[in-house]
């Protein structure tokens, strides 16, 4: 994979060289340049796209990309909000400036955004595994889970709707089938942090304490400084009268 990037790198350098006012080429070499985590780079390269073609949408929307990676939030914003008003049908766009309201705090602005993403591309799974994340944030449980399950109906392998489609499961108190949805996301995807801690507690709930503090010990294997994984493990040891192994993660 590495050696392919570095190979587009190379051959759109010397398409560059030949032809230096090629928005395409600085495009696409911005775009290789990402993949190889040379942001810097790349966002000048979707910047020189731009100088060439101020209307180009696909170099607006990339470079608010990479400006997120830099934490510029409100540059970014702008770039994503030109490329809408250029193409105001480019779904990924709308994804990518709801993304970065979210940012903001937004949640409105930026459920506005998923739906029209959706209107635009009914079948994009992410569009609406994010519509589903604002309206589970705004408390409309049974709609999120309508659009988690849309999600999984166009990509079954989506790790984070299945963990969040359990989030809403278990909300809801259908605590079996939140636990299978936990599992499956485990199954895709057996490093994920956040799925170990939610099946551990979704598993407590079912009186399963050794099974749940394999997994919270899991998540934190994973990922160190994961608070709400430590107070879960605790409290999970304290059910077992495991006292002096509990202090340490309280």
């Amino acid at each position: 994979q590495k050696g392919n990037v570095d190979e587009a790198i190379t051959h759109y350098q010397m398409a560059l060289q030949i032809k230096p006012d090629s928005a395409d080429a600085h495009i696409n070499l911005g775009n290789a340049l990402l993949k190889k985590g040379s942001v810097d780079e790349a966002i000048t390269h979707f910047q020189k796209a731009l100088q060439i073609r101020p209307d180009y949408t696909e170099a607006h929307n990339n470079l608010g990309y990479a400006l997120i990676q830099k934490g510029s939030v409100d540059e970014a914003i702008t770039h994503y909000q030109m490329a809408l008003q250029i193409n105001p049908d480019n779904a990924e766009a709308h994804i990518n400036l709801g993304n970065a309201l979210l940012k903001k705090g937004s949640v409105d602005e930026a459920t506005t955004h998923f739906q029209k993403a959706l209107q635009i591309r009914p079948d994009y799974a992410e569009a609406h595994y994010k519509l589903g994340n604002t309206l589970l944030q705004k408390g409309n449980v049974d709609e999120a889970i309508t659009h988690y399950q849309k999600a999984l109906q166009i990509n079954p392998d989506y790790a984070e709707a299945h963990n969040n489609l359990g989030v809403t499961l278990l909300q809801k108190g259908n605590v079996d089938e939140a636990i299978t949805h936990y599992q499956k996301a485990l199954q895709i995807n057996p490093d994920y942090a956040e799925a170990h801690n939610n099946l551990g507690y979704a598993l407590i709930q079912k009186g399963s304490v050794d099974e749940a503090t394999a997994h919270f010990q899991k998540a934190l294997q994973i990922k160190p400084d994961f608070a709400e994984a430590h107070k879960n493990l605790s409290n999970a040891l304290l059910q077992k009268g495991r006292v002096d192994e509990a202090i340490p993660h309280f």
